[in-house]
C-alpha cells in the first residue's frame, strides 16, 4: 500500500490536472493532446531544453494559474523573512481550496487517515494540507520556511538553489521571455543517467533566480536535483502529504513500473514539510 498509493495519486491528478509526460520524439496523438503532455529531452545540455514543450489543456490550467500566481510572493533568500499580507493568504487560501477535496488530495486525505486511525472532517483536513506545506515556520537561521517555497519555487543559500522540485516552474524559467525575446534562465551542466521514463529526471544546472524583493537576477547553482515531471500542483501536494504521512525519511514509491525513494525532510519538531523529492532506484520489469 505504501508504494503504491503514489500510482493510486498519480492516475487520479492525471484525470484531473496533471499531464502525461513523454520523451523527445513521440508522436502527440489527440487523445494525448486532449489530456495534455509536456516532452522531456534527457540529452539536453547547456542551455538547450530538457522540457521544450509542455501543451496544459484549458480545463487543467487553473491549477497552474492559482499556483503562479504565488511565485513573487516569497522572498529568495531563505535567511529572510517573507512578508505575510492578507493578499497573499487569501491567494494560499484560494489554492487550497481548489486542491484539498481534489481527486488526487481526495486518496491522500484516505492514506493519512489510515496512518493516524482516525478519520478527517473536511475542516481537520485543510488544516493539516495548511499546516504541513503552507505554515512559516523558523529552523536554524532561517525565519520563515514553508514546504510549499521550497519545493514549488526554491531557496537561495548564499550562491546554492536549494529545493526547486516542481517541472512546471522549471518549465517556465527554461521558456522565459523578456519583452518578447526568448530569456532562458537555466543552464544544464549535467544530467545523471536517466532511467528511461520521462517521468522523473536528476541534473544539475545553473539558474539565473529573479529575486522580487531585490528586483534583480542572481546567479545560483543546484549541485543536484530531481523532480517528477507531469503532476499538477494539487497532485504534487497530494503526493507530498502521502510521504509525509509515512513516517520515514525515505519512503518507497512505484509509479509505471519505476521505483523510487521519495526523500522527505521535516522541521525539528515533525509539524511541517521541509522538503520531499524522487530519487530513482530502479525498474520492476524491462524499459
Amino acid at each position: 500500500m505504501d508504494a503504491s498509493i503514489f500510482q493510486d495519486i498519480w492516475d487520479a491528478d492525471r484525470d484531473f490536472a496533471g499531464v502525461t509526460a513523454v520523451l523527445a520524439g513521440t508522436p502527440v496523438t489527440a487523445a494525448l493532446k486532449a489530456g495534455g503532455y509536456v516532452v522531456v529531452d534527457p540529452s539536453a545540455t547547456g542551455n538547450q531544453s530538457l522540457l521544450p514543450e509542455a501543451h496544459i489543456p484549458d480545463a487543467k490550467r487553473r491549477a497552474y494559474d492559482l499556483t503562479a500566481v504565488l511565485f513573487d510572493k516569497y522572498v529568495l533568500d531563505q535567511t529572510k523573512p517573507d512578508p505575510n499580507t492578507p493578499d497573499e493568504q487569501a491567494e494560499v487560501n484560494e489554492l487550497i481550496e481548489f486542491a484539498y477535496r481534489s481527486p488526487p488530495m481526495a486518496l491522500a486525505r484516505a492514506y493519512v487517515e489510515g496512518k493516524f486511525s482516525s478519520p478527517m472532517t473536511d475542516d481537520e483536513w485543510w488544516g493539516y494540507v495548511q499546516r504541513i506545506w503552507f505554515e512559516k515556520f523558523r529552523m536554524g537561521q532561517n525565519p520563515s520556511l514553508s514546504g510549499f517555497e521550497h519545493v514549488f519555487l526554491g531557496e537561495q543559500k548564499s550562491a546554492t538553489l536549494n529545493g526547486y522540485h516542481f517541472w512546471y516552474k522549471y518549465y517556465l524559467d527554461e521558456t522565459h521571455e523578456l519583452d518578447g525575446v526568448p530569456d532562458d534562465l537555466i543552464t544544464i551542466v549535467g544530467t545523471d543517467e536517466q532511467p528511461h521514463t520521462p517521468d522523473v529526471v536528476t541534473l544539475k544546472f545553473r539558474l539565473m533566480a529573479f529575486s522580487y524583493a531585490a528586483k534583480k537576477k542572481i546567479p545560483l547553482f543546484k549541485p543536484v536535483g530531481g523532480f517528477w515531471v507531469g503532476p499538477s500542483p494539487a497532485g504534487l501536494l497530494a503526493l507530498g502529504a502521502a510521504a509525509f504521512a509515512h513516517g520515514g525519511q525515505v519512503v518507497p514509491a512505484t509509479i509505471h513500473g519505476v521505483r523510487y525513494k521519495v526523500n522527505v525532510f521535516k522541521d525539528g519538531d515533525g509539524r511541517y514539510l521541509r522538503t520531499c523529492y524522487p530519487e530513482f532506484v530502479g525498474r520492476d520489469g524491462p524499459a
